[in-house]
């Protein structure tokens, strides 16, 4: 098994790529450079208003109502503050961190993520989310 420090130092080169090529994302409206971190079993639960039941969406709608989204906001900013790595083993990997999309320095949204991630043979991919609305 890899050691710990490692695998967090390794997986956190390749979740700066994921960051950059989402802001890429938002600066071009083209979400391509993305799609390919959502494995093919990627589902994603949003948490909506507290005492409302959750949304959850597998893969196929995620990543169109992403592509929706990134359209809609095309030039904003998401940052990924607060992020916290967490090693499950050599093969799973959580990710938390607090999501701002911002636009000419309005803050448009805040929700807390949680992001697990899995390594297949052809890589490292989400396998599901969880966004809760702040």
């Amino acid at each position: 098994m890899v050691a710990e420090r490692g695998t967090v130092e390794e997986f956190c080169h390749l979740h700066d790529a994921y960051i950059s090529d989402w802001g890429r994302a938002m600066e071009t409206g083209d979400t391509e450079q993305i799609e390919h971190f959502y494995s093919e079993a990627y589902f994603v639960t949003f948490l909506g208003k507290p005492g409302t039941k959750p949304n959850i969406e597998g893969r196929v709608t995620a990543v169109d109502g992403m592509r929706q989204s990134v359209a809609a906001l095309r030039g904003a900013v998401k940052r990924f503050d607060g992020r916290i790595v967490r090693v499950r083993n050599a093969q799973s990997v959580v990710v938390f961190y607090e999501l701002i999309i911002e636009r000419d320095g309005a803050a448009l949204a805040h929700m807390f993520t949680v992001e697990d991630w899995r390594l297949f043979a052809h890589g490292w991919q989400i396998e599901r989310e969880m966004v809760e609305v702040v």
